[in-house]
């Protein structure tokens, strides 16, 4: 209850009392010895460190979770951990991992067919892309297709944005606009959007054109 709870209070914003009663949930795990809870505790703490821009502490609790996951073979707990560890390499502006995670775990999920974080991970991806130098008109028209399709697989399954990610969701989504100009970035965004997920995710692994 206390991880559900902290998970509730880290995506309305509160990050304070989130904190409080996942690292309170982690040390009760820790004393049951149950793995399971460990690694799900941590990869909230890792969230909510990403959240609040420790990106050195989220590296350090994602990792241990990640290797939990994998003592587990829990492969979606495995997928969550590399979406949460690309993101915080994608806001350290380090891109060839940023990549190479949300890969990864699109790769996992399709397997899964765990749409609603398929999504999560196409807006994490969008996000990386546009925040490369190198090649600005290639990677902006990738990440408007990837928000787009993301977009459009959220409200088919009825899975919207969380609201603590929605102001930074924004400034990306209208940096990168603003970076490509209107018209295109409107046109693949719209292109995006005419995509099913499977297509989505190919696109995003570089399957298909």
């Amino acid at each position: 209850v206390l991880i559900s709870l902290g998970y509730v209070a880290n995506h309305q914003g509160d990050l304070v009392v989130a904190r409080t009663q996942l690292e309170e949930g982690l040390h009760l795990y820790r004393e049951l010895g149950d793995k399971s809870g460990i690694a799900y505790a941590l990869l909230s703490l890792g969230d909510l460190a990403n959240h609040r821009g420790d990106y050195a502490g989220a590296g350090t609790q994602l990792e241990e979770s990640l290797g939990v996951f994998r003592e587990l073979g829990d492969r979606s707990g495995i997928a969550n951990a590399f979406i949460s560890l690309g993101d915080a390499a994608s806001l350290q502006s380090d891109f060839v991992t940023a990549r190479t995670k949300l890969e990864e775990c699109l790769g996992l999920f399709r397997e899964l067919g765990n749409r609603r974080t398929i999504a999560n991970a196409l807006e994490k991806l969008a996000a990386a892309y546009a925040t490369q130098p190198i090649g600005l008109r290639v990677n902006g028209l990738q990440a408007a297709r990837l928000w787009g399709a993301a977009e459009a697989l959220r409200e088919r399954i009825g899975a919207p944005l969380p609201p603590l990610e929605q102001e930074k969701y924004d400034q990306q989504v209208a940096q990168a606009r603003g970076a490509l100009g209107e018209e295109p970035f409107a046109a693949a965004w719209e292109e995006g959007r005419a995509m099913t997920w499977e297509q989505a995710v190919a696109y995003a692994l570089g399957e298909s054109e």
